[in-house]
């Protein structure tokens, strides 16, 4: 991973968490040419795999409703921008 600051790719991880049960790990990182700190979250593959596939379905559901009824009750489409 590159330093935000220095673009360096000389950097090692000081603390590592789990949040939000097994979700996600947060990880606390250091730069050792300019000594900047910084956070990332990380999100397991198998996670990010079920929110695709939980995110299909929702998409799924909502063009049925919208073949249905003929309109769309409009929640997805502000979340996913259409």
């Amino acid at each position: 991973m590159k330093c935000p600051k220095c673009q360096s790719n000389n950097e090692k991880v000081i603390d590592s968490r789990d949040t939000h049960g097994d979700w996600t790990r947060r990880r606390r990182r250091v730069c050792i040419s300019c000594n900047h700190r910084w956070t990332t979250t990380e999100i397991p593959t198998e996670m990010v795999n079920e929110l695709i596939a939980l995110a299909q379905t929702h998409l799924a559901i909502e063009e049925a409703y919208r073949d249905v009824f003929g309109k769309s009750r409009g929640v997805l489409d502000k979340v996913f921008g259409r």
